[in-house]
């Protein structure tokens, strides 16, 4: 099994595993398109919460954020790790890597999930993220 993550690129993430059990980081995609970079001790519990939000407009865990905008996402990918650092580390390397539309930057210059992003920022983010990366 590969020891350095560090360097994935966007065609091994798309080829990744769409099940898996434990922690890892997960990839939301539309189509080939990358939408959103998520992590999580529970990988696929976290997904179906994803897919209950895209699908009826909630989730089901009352401590979960309600005023995320849904990911219009149509294949999940995931990459298992070890432990939570790791997860935590490689999640934030590969968020500022490829700047997902779904993913947001916060003031402190720090990627994550920003629940106030409207689905015009996501576009334009993914408009963005569509040159830097060449397409």
């Amino acid at each position: 099994m590969r020891s350095d993550w560090n360097s994935l690129t966007l065609e091994e993430a798309r080829a990744l595993p769409e099940t898996a059990r434990g922690k890892g980081i997960y990839f939301l995609w539309d189509g080939d398109d990358l939408l959103y970079i998520g992590a999580s001790t529970q990988v696929m519990e976290r997904i179906d919460r994803q897919a209950q939000f895209r699908d009826f407009g909630h989730m089901s865990t009352s401590n979960y954020v309600q005023a995320k905008p849904h990911i219009p996402f149509n294949r999940a990918t995931i990459l298992k790790c070890d432990t939570v650092t790791a997860m935590a580390e490689l999640e934030k390397t590969l968020i500022k890597r490829w700047w997902p539309p779904y993913n947001d930057r916060a003031d402190d210059g720090d990627m994550r999930w920003n629940d106030r992003i409207s689905d015009e920022q996501a576009e334009l983010n993914k408009q963005v993220a569509k040159i830097m990366s060449g397409k």
